[in-house]
């Protein structure tokens, strides 16, 4: 899982000074997806990129909060900013991607 990019399929590959080559196991529809998100990234680093998102993120005051898994676990987070469409959340653990979760 990458960081503004999501789930990556991947293996890693030759050694390189400094780290390693990867070799990633995108094709279709994903690869493309793969593809755009990482453009959007370059550009966004670079000043050029407005934000794709429908609705104003807000950051919060109070950014603790918890999560709700569907089978009753809770978990502690930090709430980094919320929207009418969703939440950027740090927390202990990943849910995997699809799952419904309670915020609050």
């Amino acid at each position: 899982y990458l960081e503004e990019v999501g789930r990556i399929e991947a293996t890693s590959a030759q050694p390189i000074d400094g780290g390693f080559t990867v070799t990633f196991a995108l094709t279709g529809a994903r690869r493309d997806r793969f593809e755009t998100r990482l453009k959007w990234l370059l550009q966004k680093e670079h000043g050029q990129s407005a934000e794709d998102r429908r609705h104003t993120r807000f950051e919060p005051r109070e950014k603790q909060s918890q999560i709700t898994m569907p089978d009753g676990r809770e978990y502690n987070c930090e709430v980094v900013d919320i929207s009418l469409s969703g939440a950027a959340i740090k927390c202990e653990v990943m849910p995997s991607l699809g799952t419904y979760v309670l915020l609050g």
